[in-house]
């Protein structure tokens, strides 16, 4: 006779997990909002800890890097806005022209009537209230997340030890080193990702700029922005890069169009064969195909946030993979500093206290 024994423990952590993964997709908004923060909060913790070094207070040096991030993302919004303003409006300006262009090349195929429709087509009937509601809700959503960012790195970076001493204190001490080294190992990648990403955006940003203001190009400032926003994401971020200024460009002359677009796809061959190797060494490690894998995988589950979230998302699970296989070839050490207290003041005397307690946890054992 068949007899089936239920296992209360086993039904426990089935529920749990499963209302562990309800309650994440409920959250997942507020999940992404996070991640991305402490990936700002890894790129900019050593500038902070190197202010603090130097004899500047924690929330001193915390304001600065908030006042920074805030005048750069004014500055970016100021810069861009007006230049997609004026390009919409250009092609709003040019839609009667196409229309009716369209409208001939039709009528030459013998397609009269379709001709005709097109001919009679308005692009605002097909734009509903509603649909400009949503637009207007969707642009309010994204300042909202920025400014939420924003104040999530500046709690993230003033807590951070605090932060980690909590993690420590809730956990077992014989995962204190583990969770050491995840953490030591996520920062170095993740936030050397992030800062090589600001240098390499920063780097287009100047030279589009210098050639198009050598060019006579207008709008050549909020045009640099924009190929450095766009370098930001991988692989189609060269179109994006590339197709503004070279719209641009056709305000001057089609040569100058192409001269520009060629000298952008140069950079782009230059910063991909050179300077990212140079930027980034060997932070990513990540081959081809799992970069494409990591964009298509991001871009589709998150839209253009998982496609620029892809790459430091993959080597954060490059840094996974490569610890369980190194714990499995038993190449790591099993000794762990003892936990701290998270509530602890955070003082220098606290500091070297816990500095003291690590050396010792590190130092080796004596047999017998």
């Amino acid at each position: 006779m068949l007899r089936l024994e239920v296992n209360p423990r086993g039904l426990a952590l089935v529920g749990g997990v499963l209302a562990g993964l309800w309650l994440l997709a409920r959250l997942w908004p507020v999940v992404l909002l996070v991640i991305v923060s402490l990936m700002f909060a890894a790129a900019l913790l050593p500038f902070m800890e190197w202010m603090v070094r130097r004899g500047c207070h924690r929330a001193a040096a915390v304001l600065v890097l908030v006042v920074i991030m805030v005048a750069l993302a004014a500055l970016i919004g100021l810069l861009v806005a007006p230049v997609v303003i004026e390009q919409g409006k250009a092609l709003a300006d040019r839609i009667p022209a196409l229309r009716d262009g369209a409208a001939r090349f039709i009528e030459r195929q013998g397609a009269v009537q379709l001709g005709a429709e097109v001919r009679a087509f308005s692009p605002g009937e097909a734009i509903e209230p509603g649909q400009v509601t949503s637009a207007g809700r969707r642009v309010l959503g994204v300042v909202t997340s920025i400014i939420t960012i924003i104040v999530l790195t500046a709690y993230i970076l003033y807590d951070a030890r605090r932060i980690e001493r909590f993690v420590y204190f809730a956990t077992p001490v014989r995962f204190h080193e583990h969770i050491s080294n995840l953490l030591s190992a996520l920062q170095r990648v993740v936030g050397g990702y992030i800062r090589g990403q600001l240098v390499t955006s920063g780097f287009i940003t100047v030279f589009t700029f210098v050639t198009l203001t050598v060019l006579g190009i207008p709008n050549a400032l909020a045009l640099a922005v924009l190929a450095g926003i766009a370098d930001m994401i991988p692989m189609i971020g060269v179109f994006l890069a590339v197709g503004p200024a070279t719209l641009a460009a056709l305000s001057v002359s089609l040569p100058t169009a192409i001269l520009v677009a060629g000298l952008l796809m140069a950079y782009q061959e230059f910063e991909n064969r050179f300077l990212v190797q140079r930027v980034y060494g060997a932070t990513l490690r990540l081959p081809a195909i799992a970069v494409l894998v990591a964009l298509l995988a991001g871009a589709e589950l998150l839209g253009v946030a998982g496609a620029l979230l892809s790459l430091p998302a993959a080597a954060a699970l490059r840094v996974f993979i490569e610890y369980g296989y190194d714990m499995k070839r038993g190449r790591l050490r099993s000794d762990a500093a003892p936990p701290e207290d998270p509530f602890a003041p955070d003082t220098a005397a606290a500091r070297a206290a816990n500095g003291r307690a690590r050396v010792r946890a590190a130092e080796p054992r004596e047999a017998g």
